[in-house]
């Protein structure tokens, strides 16, 4: 799944190693992610589930949709990089979009939404690790979906010890983000195309 080096990272460095792979920070050490190609249903799940959230935002002009790529630098310690992640969709809400730093450059902050779709090999504790950094670095919900279990649980982050489970028959509203939306938990694993 990811391979863990420890390392002082620079902004500069991060962006010298995301130039040929997809790489995260955690607690300082650098994770290689092994990017050989997602399955079918995790693309089609992020897919699906960011065709659902962009129009919306856009619509009300609520902010940015981002899928995967967009790198997060969740916290620094002076020039050192000690957070860094890259989830497979996000949000962030218009008044929090930055614009006062070099575009070419990863995002300086936590989305308001981080969205990690599980692949078969992820492990529980990476994922852990995944999420605590969000919350720590003020995200406002993950969103955690299981392609296998057809399941998406949310994260808060004013609440550490309750996990929201929805599965297949479900419906999603994420008032404080998208007011009004509803999303099917159903339309995130459909097959059809658009």
């Amino acid at each position: 799944m990811a391979d863990y080096v420890k390392t002082g990272l620079t902004l500069q460095d991060l962006m010298n190693l995301a130039e040929d792979e997809w790489v995260e920070v955690s607690k300082g050490e650098l994770i290689k992610l092994e990017m050989g190609g997602a399955g079918f249903l995790h693309k089609v799940v992020a897919d699906n589930l960011r065709d659902i959230l962009k129009p919306f935002a856009k619509q009300h002009k609520l902010g940015r949709v981002f899928s995967d790529g967009l790198i997060y630098i969740l916290s620094m310690l002076g020039d050192t990089i000690t957070d860094s992640r890259i989830p497979d969709v996000s949000f962030i809400r218009e008044e929090n979009l930055r614009q006062d730093f070099d575009l070419e450059l990863p995002y300086p902050g936590a989305p308001d939404l981080a969205v990690e779709v599980v692949s078969p090999t992820e492990r529980a504790d990476y994922l852990q690790e995944k999420i605590a950094d969000y919350r720590s670095a003020g995200t406002e919900q993950i969103w955690v979906i299981y392609p296998s279990l057809k399941e998406l649980h949310v994260y808060q982050r004013d609440s550490s010890k309750t996990i929201v489970v929805y599965g297949i028959n479900d419906i999603l509203e994420a008032p404080t983000l998208f007011p009004g939306l509803q999303i099917k938990i159903a339309d995130l694993f459909s097959l059809e195309g658009n």
